[in-house]
């Protein structure tokens, strides 16, 4: 029978038992260090987290085979008894503490025992993020409080554990109140205008979670007020690109509006006209059609088609969308590599007036000027063929659909959305 461990008169109450689960699973005890990452039976791995996981509750055998088995396995009552005594075995020849401390079991259940001086990162994260949130706080001390949850954050819950069942909605939780932490934490930084501390925390939420729009949109606006325009343009492209491959979405409107901010932002430097041409001007090498920003695409097309009812210069709009043969899924990064090589082709095999974006997860939009229909029809039955040749072996198609530009008539996207005029 274990014991429920007198800790204090038996060992140095200097030490204490670290456990940490963000990022990685480790125990350290003075110089020892315990990790699963070095040949450890996965089983009792698993018997050791469920225990620190649940280390306030009494378990029954039942739970734990459980938690431990998905499969029926041949006597598990006696296949959990060896597990515990391995486990106990295990952490104390790693950790060098006395082998019935660990795991006590009483009235017919498990339990972690809690006599033992011991740190766990996830109680330490949680407790630093619910201080935090008092609003007797000032806010510096708040942000101190946002600040160590966040560096307690490595990664997210025991990721080596991420496909147990037990572990997804502890997972998705961490990391909610993380990504609460870098928000409020954000918003109280932008009150002491402390932008490169927003900016530091942003691209550490980014690379934890890119899909979390609101630290893009706080690292744009930390760029923004930080007078980095050229770098915040540069994300917002990324964000861009990144929402189109893996979603298939546009990004919020909260970032399509921090673009605008950003095109419209006045230039601290004054500058001469010469200087201007300068840096207005495309190098001479530039070959091809333009590629630019959805948003960007949006103003050269009303600009033509004002143009368009004083000129009277036809222009057209094309809509190519890739999709599988048979009309299977793409996978992302299938569809990425898809994407970036159709991109290529039809920037080279368009003019340099012709105009290109990136309108959706599986297509591009073209702005074809000066031509009228019977050529638009042949450059896009040209480019159709080039595109489909190249994506032959792959069983990929490609289609387009195509509208003129009426003047000042700003409808025709949606109108190409209900696929009209399809040239095959």
């Amino acid at each position: 029978m274990p014991n429920n461990g007198n800790w204090n008169e038996n060992h140095d109450a200097e030490k204490v038992l670290r456990v940490k689960m963000l990022g990685d699973f480790v125990l350290e005890y003075g110089d020892q260090y315990l990790s699963g990452h070095k040949g450890r039976s996965k089983q009792v791995w698993n018997l050791l987290e469920y225990l620190l996981i649940h280390r306030s509750k009494e378990i029954s055998p039942e739970k734990l085979m459980d938690a431990l088995w998905e499969e029926d396995v041949e006597n598990p009552a006696n296949a959990l008894k060896n597990l515990v005594y391995r486990l106990r075995s295990m952490l104390a020849e790693t950790l060098l503490l006395p082998r019935d401390d660990y795991v006590i079991f009483k009235h017919g259940t498990y339990a972690w025992n809690n006599s033992l001086p011991m740190t766990l990162d996830i109680e330490q994260f949680e407790s630093a993020w619910k201080r935090a949130q008092n609003p007797e706080l000032d806010s510096d001390a708040r942000i101190s409080s946002y600040l160590e949850a966040i560096s307690l954050y490595k990664g997210d819950f025991l990721t080596h554990s991420a496909y147990k069942e037990w572990v997804v909605p502890l997972t998705v939780y961490y990391q909610r109140i993380y990504m609460e932490c870098v928000a409020s934490a954000c918003n109280l930084l932008f009150e002491k205008r402390e932008f490169k501390k927003v900016e530091d925390l942003c691209l550490n939420a980014i690379e934890i979670d890119p899909l979390i729009e609101k630290n893009h949109e706080f690292l744009i606006m930390a760029l923004i007020e930080s007078n980095n325009n050229h770098k915040a343009l540069t994300h917002y492209e990324y964000v861009t690109d990144l929402f189109y491959r893996e979603v298939g979405v546009k990004p919020s409107e909260a970032i399509t509006r921090l673009y605008k901010v950003i095109v419209n932002k006045d230039h601290t430097i004054e500058k001469n006209i010469e200087i201007v041409k300068t840096d207005l001007r495309e190098a001479e090498s530039i070959t091809g059609a333009v590629y630019c920003d959805y948003e960007v695409f949006k103003l050269i097309y009303r600009l033509y088609a004002r143009a368009a009812s004083r000129s009277g210069k036809s222009v057209f709009i094309a809509l190519l969308t890739i999709g599988k043969q048979g009309g299977a899924e793409f996978n992302p990064r299938e569809l990425n590599e898809f994407m970036d090589r159709m991109k290529g082709i039809i920037i080279s095999a368009l003019r340099k007036d012709d105009v290109v974006t990136r309108f959706s997860r599986t297509q591009f939009l073209l702005l074809l000027s000066n031509i009228n229909y019977e050529n638009t029809e042949l450059v896009l039955v040209k480019l159709l063929e080039r595109i489909n040749r190249s994506f032959a072996y792959k069983k990929i198609s490609v289609t387009a659909d195509r509208q003129p530009l009426e003047p000042v008539e700003l409808s025709t996207l949606q109108q190409l959305r209900q696929k009209g005029g399809r040239v095959s």
